[in-house]
């Protein structure tokens, strides 16, 4: 938690946006959070059509808005709820099912996906809680047979669900549990229709609010942007392979401590070789540091298999298997369901993965964890050193990621400053936060559907943001492009580099280390009055034809 505090007035960036106009929108309408209407991906249309979540986090941004006040350092703390509500639940579940619960409570957290999550408003954070939470009661339920107990799990899956509907896979995950631990069917899944009836209530409530079913959106918007061919498909479960290394880094210097050196030194050079070949054969134009990074982080994902596979064949026993369900059902989701990889998928798989390097550690009896004398700094002193430099590489990836997010704010503001005292119409390409700080100070989103440009119309176009384009040629004259470093050693999300934490679409690469470009945004002025649209803006699940969107 002190590693979070310098960073908690961190700007809103990349989705916050939709989750404070909702929260905002609650105002209007309480019982509708995504009724509102908003540019964001380039189209104004409904929020329901474009945002596939849950309602919970709005509601919750919106009454902590009513203590704290709406400023960025009172939401980030707010926040800090369910990363302390997360730690609890991932070290008592660590507790339950590895020797070390210390060592695996700080390999999970000590992960740029947990870490970073925990620095916005996106709701990863709350949903690794519920996620974790649920459980964690339920192991506890099931060792004790506690009603209430069960209780309580399904309500946390419940709620789990509120904020992603992934969380559904959690009652599969959790009756096969209980099935292996009582070698029977029980009435214990009868808990799990709770959090299904609120499911389908809510399903129900959004259908008689928008009529349609977010959930089904949100299939039918992952089938349609994420369907790939077999060759993506491949190239794909590389970039997959190497979002998971980077995302679950700690395995890579416990690595040494989970296999035998000599072996794990032969395989990792054979390995390494073979994924160099691979990646410049792919794309021989990255710098030799981008590539090396690649090899790495393909390694340790290759690592994180291994590690889950040989625990489950080592012990066989209904706590091994939910790991490995737990671990290859998100990846599953992770890598073939979902319509990009993005590194806060990682987020809920990170805590089986700290528990499996804990259960493969060779604890000394002498130092493993026993909860009445609290012996906490033993296991953590041991193994020091692995965790030293994944803390390292965690905070560097929120410092990164806290400085774009600080570049767009004082870019948007800077710009803004200049161009709107011309009394001109200042409108721009880009979502995420630069889009959000731009409309508070007057400015105006493009519609890629249609916009009418007059002379002397300024348009700022940020090169490293979603929903960019570039008018057609003699429609706008550059004035000037700005350049500003938001991290010349580490990075997030460059298109440039190959960087795409937050989207493979971006680069294939979750975060590097190296030098790294600024961050650049061009200012245009119009010429002469033109109509810009953008070929090919169909949204899915947008059934509004483009002459009815509308326009400025």
């Amino acid at each position: 938690m002190v590693c979070l505090l310098p960073f908690l007035n961190k700007k809103f960036t990349l989705d916050d946006p939709v989750f404070l106009w909702a929260a905002k929108y609650l105002e209007t309408d309480f019982l509708n959070p995504y009724g509102f209407t908003a540019n964001w991906g380039g189209i104004l249309q409904p929020a329901y059509k474009h945002t596939f979540h849950g309602p919970f986090v709005p509601y919750f941004i919106f009454f902590a808005s009513k203590i704290v006040g709406w400023g960025e350092t009172a939401l980030h703390a707010s926040f800090l709820l369910p990363t302390i509500f997360a730690v609890v639940a991932t070290f008592f579940l660590a507790r339950e099912l590895s020797p070390s619960p210390a060592i695996a409570t700080l390999t999970s957290f000590l992960t740029p996906p947990i870490m970073i999550s925990a620095t916005t408003l996106m709701g990863d954070i709350w949903f690794l809680a519920f996620w974790v939470g649920a459980i964690c009661l339920w192991v506890l339920a099931e060792k004790y047979q506690r009603p209430v107990v069960f209780l309580i799990s399904s309500v946390l899956l419940a709620l789990a669900v509120t904020v992603r509907f992934n969380g559904l896979a959690l009652i599969p995950l959790l009756g096969a549990y209980s099935l292996l631990h009582n070698r029977r069917l029980s009435l214990n899944w009868l808990w799990l229709i709770f959090p299904m009836i609120s499911f389908l209530g809510y399903q129900t409530l959004f259908y008689q609010q928008h009529g349609s079913f977010v959930f089904l959106q949100s299939v039918d918007y992952v089938h349609s942007v994420g369907s790939i061919s077999w060759a993506g498909g491949l190239v794909k479960s590389i970039i997959f392979l190497v979002f998971t290394g980077g995302c679950l880094i700690p395995v890579l210097f416990f690595a040494p401590l989970l296999w035998h050196p000599p072996t794990l030194l032969r395989n990792s050079l054979i390995a390494g070789l073979a994924f160099w070949i691979l990646f410049l054969i792919l794309d021989p134009t990255p710098a030799w540091y981008v590539i090396g990074q690649k090899v790495l982080f393909a390694l340790t994902g290759l690592g994180v298999m291994v590690l889950t596979i040989s625990d489950v064949y080592r012990h066989r026993t209904p706590d091994s298997i939910l790991l490995f369900l737990w671990v290859f059902g998100v990846l599953f989701f992770v890598g073939v369901l979902n319509w990009s990889l993005t590194g806060r998928s990682w987020v809920t798989v990170a805590p089986a993965i700290g528990i499996l390097v804990a259960r493969k550690l060779s604890v000394p009896e002498e130092i493993k964890f026993e909860f009445s004398r609290l012996k906490l700094w033993q296991p953590i002193k041991t193994y020091a050193w692995p965790l030293l430099p994944s803390a390292c590489i965690a905070l560097a990836c929120v410092w990164a990621d806290y400085r774009f997010a600080q570049v767009n704010y004082e870019m948007a503001g800077q710009l803004a400053k200049k161009y709107q005292p011309t009394r001109a119409v200042v409108r721009f390409f880009g979502n995420w936060g630069f889009q959000y700080y731009l409309e508070l100070l007057g400015a105006k989103a493009v519609h890629i559907s249609g916009t009418q440009f007059n002379t002397g119309d300024i348009l700022f176009i940020p090169v490293n943001n979603s929903v960019t384009t570039w008018p057609d040629p003699g429609t706008v004259r550059v004035l000037e492009t700005v350049d500003c470093t938001a991290s010349s050693w580490c990075s997030m999300n460059n298109p440039v580099v190959g960087l795409g934490f937050y989207s493979h679409f971006f680069g294939d690469l979750p975060f590097a280390f190296g030098p790294m470009p600024p961050e650049s945004y061009i200012v245009c002025i119009c010429d002469h009055p033109f109509f810009f649209r953008k070929k090919g803006v169909a949204v899915a699940g947008d059934e509004t034809p483009l002459s009815d969107l509308p326009r400025e």
